[in-house]
């Protein structure tokens, strides 16, 4: 997801700079933490698939997910509870860490050049000493598939004619030479008709050459109708890509283009207007032709400005001969001030030209006249340095800068874009969140392969990485008590919770849905986030009514199995208003009375401090001298921790905190006695007679 600038500040996410206040009604400390984190793994309409996406509230879960169960999942687990208990707070997921699980496509259009253009061998680029009298020329049908630049130089030291001269060559973007020794000029098979590579063959003429004369051969492939020169691609993945469209057309500077794209399901448009745009260049003098070009290195850079003057262009000599230096112009005005500093030239900067844009991004040309005012243009590399920090809904990818001649066309959809189908299995999205400290994951899915994935992966991350976490799990629809009794006994562990029915409730546009059960998974795993060592037992959740009412005798073998579920409870006011209440927070772990196993909270009083434990003795203790002192410190800071605890109201007594080290290792032990759930309270009334005397 992009990244969000601002804070959340009690439950919002503000963004504009500025001072910002919150009220409470009573003064307290209770040194509570925000909630737990939760995972969600599921299919979505928006967001990129196999990615972590940090949701930090509803509003984010809507504009990055779009749709899907994914998004429902959130929204549930954002905002879980209608009504608590006495004293606690009604409260979901605070940092939720959703990834999607159906690999989507994006939608992309690809933009095609119009016109063939044969295979080119161009024209000598050369860089020389002033009393150099050679020349190279070439000759010969370049066969290459791709476009390359040739780089020539001499070699030799000194001014010497073709009886001592030495060269090599190399392709411009590569740093080693084609030939290992230099190549002699007195051999007329070095000097004449010499191949390269590709069928490009150079001749030395007879004169004089200086070491460092340098000759730039750039090759051109042919180019077909099949071949296009950049693409438009959607920045989301999903079917829903594909109502983008994007026209390209003039822009208001001489040169550049305006790119608009269309969002149809949001009937909205984002407007990019003088793409390209650099600067502009004249020349002022007297001769009668003077032109420019700008060479590429064969890979999409500009490496070389140059321009030419003369009587015509048979005669035009070489005037300016400018390496495209990043380096040393640091921007394109630099380059445009420096062009301005010769005599005979002029050059004007575009107000609007992107401050991203370097040399190396320069359009190419071949000789284009600049005794009129010429603009100089960037116009494939500004489009893609734009999209990608300014557009919400495209970037464009180049596919091949040096042939592009940028053709209007009208508005055309994005295409391809696809729903995908869901991952078979969820290793790789569980490998993404071992990094993170994660305390419930909810798979939304009805594959018990998966399910057994993520269970196995909360036992190994709470057992051997010292990571612990949970899962909240459940299936589709329609699971009737015996089959969710037998999925919960499947899954019996102290770490896994199995919710066994759906919910009815409105959904966003006020119809009555049946949310399946695993969506209320997630919608519990949100709740418990919030309450960490508080159950959720007899909350009342968000919804119309649970997708069954059990008889009695099925209510006790769900309990007696560990399935979670709710009952449809009359309200005490209205008695035509009903609402659905959690009957119990337990795990699937049935067959021992111990609270720390069966009770989800208890467990997670566990988990809390063995969490703080490992956070606070880690930095004191690993890969640290511990003499007496620091041993006692450690001791000390359980002793804190467990303190702390008993503020909190999360545990009631400790006792028996001892400390012991022995070479390089350290035991530390102690007892914690648990602040226990109630689940039942039983009253007794005894009725008396009492004589009444007046």
């Amino acid at each position: 997801m992009a990244y969000r600038k601002g804070y959340k500040f009690h439950g919002n996410h503000y963004s504009i700079p500025d001072v910002y206040t919150h009220v409470t009604s009573h003064l307290r400390d209770d040194n509570v933490n925000g909630a737990q984190n939760i995972a969600i793994i599921g299919d979505s309409k928006g967001g990129i698939p196999g990615q972590i996406m940090f949701l930090e509230d509803p509003e984010d879960a809507k504009e990055i997910l779009k749709g899907g169960d994914l998004l429902d999942a959130c929204l549930r687990a954002y905002n879980p509870v209608t009504e608590t208990k006495v004293g606690v707070e009604l409260g979901g997921a605070d940092l939720i860490f959703a990834i999607r699980a159906n690999n989507a496509k994006q939608g992309s259009t690809e933009i095609y050049q119009t016109k063939e253009v044969p295979a080119k061998v161009g024209e000598v680029v050369k860089t020389v000493h002033a009393n150099t009298t050679g020349k190279l020329t070439v000759g010969g049908t370049y066969t290459g598939t791709e476009n390359k630049t040739y780089k020539v130089v001499i070699t030799s030291e000194g001014l010497n004619d073709l009886e001592n001269c030495t060269f090599n060559y190399k392709l411009a973007t590569d740093e080693q030479y084609k030939s290992k020794d230099n190549l002699a000029l007195n051999d007329t098979q070095n000097a004449t008709n010499k191949e390269l590579e590709d069928g490009v063959t150079i001749t030395f003429e007879q004169g004089k050459y200086n070491k460092g004369d340098t000759f730039l051969i750039p090759c051109t492939a042919p180019v077909t109708e099949s071949e296009f020169v950049y693409t438009i691609t959607s920045k989301d993945y999903g079917e829903e890509t594909n109502l983008i469209s994007h026209k390209l057309e003039d822009g208001t500077s001489e040169g550049t283009k305006r790119l608009v794209v269309y969002e149809g399901k949001r009937d909205e448009y984002e407007t990019f207007d003088n793409l390209g745009g650099c600067f502009s260049i004249k020349y002022t003098g007297k001769e009668q032709y003077a032109a420019m070009s700008i060479t590429a290195n064969g890979k999409g850079d500009s490496i070389k400005l140059q321009t030419y003057i003369g009587k015509d262009e048979a005669t035009a000599i070489v005037d300016l001969d400018i390496d495209l230096d990043a380096t040393r112009f640091k921007s394109l005005k630099s380059l445009s001030e420096y062009i301005k500093s010769f005599e005979n030239y002029e050059t004007e900067m575009v107000d609007s030209a992107n401050s991203e844009l370097t040399v190396n991004d320069l359009d190419f040309y071949e000789k284009e006249n600049i005794k009129e005012e010429k603009p100089i243009t960037a116009i494939l590399r500004d489009l893609t340095k734009t999209l990608r920090f300014q557009s919400n809904y495209v970037e464009a990818e180049i596919v091949n800068k040096e042939v592009s001649n940028y053709k209007n066309y009208p508005f055309t959809p994005l295409n391809g874009g696809d729903e995908g189908t869901s991952s078979s299995s969820y290793v790789k999205f569980l490998d993404l969140l071992s990094n993170y400290d994660i305390d419930y994951i909810v798979p939304l899915t009805t594959d018990m392969s998966i399910i057994a994935e993520v269970k196995e992966h909360c036992l190994q991350m709470s057992k051997t990485k010292g990571k612990e976490r949970r899962m909240v799990c459940g299936l589709g629809k329609g699971i009737t008590a015996g089959g969710a009794i037998q999925n919960a006994k499947k899954l019996r562990d102290a770490r896994v919770q199995y919710m066994g029915q759906g919910m009815y409730d409105y959904d966003e546009n006020g119809e009555i849905k049946l949310y399946p059960a695993y969506i209320i998974a997630a919608q519990h795993a949100g709740r418990a986030a919030f309450l960490k060592a508080e159950s959720a037992t007899a909350d009342t959740y968000k919804g119309i009514r649970p997708e069954f009412e059990y008889s009695d005798l099925e209510v006790k073998r769900l309990i007696n199995n560990g399935v979670m579920f709710f009952q449809q409870i009359v309200s005490d006011y209205d008695h035509k208003t009903f609402y659905p209440k959690l009957v119990w927070d337990y795990t699937t772990f049935t067959e021992y009375d111990d609270p720390l196993l069966t009770e989800r909270s208890t467990g997670a009083i566990a988990d809390i401090f063995s969490k703080r434990i490992r956070k606070e003795l880690g930095k004191m203790l690993t890969g640290k001298l511990t003499p007496f002192g620091v041993l006692e410190s450690a001791r000390n800071k359980v002793l804190t921790l467990l303190k702390d605890g008993i503020k909190e109201g999360i545990i009631v007594a400790y006792k028996d905190v001892t400390i012991t080290k022995h070479r390089d290792k350290v035991n530390i032990r102690y007892g914690i006695a648990p602040t226990l759930v109630t689940n039942f309270t039983f009253i007794d009334q005894d009725f008396y007679l009492q004589d009444i005397t007046l």
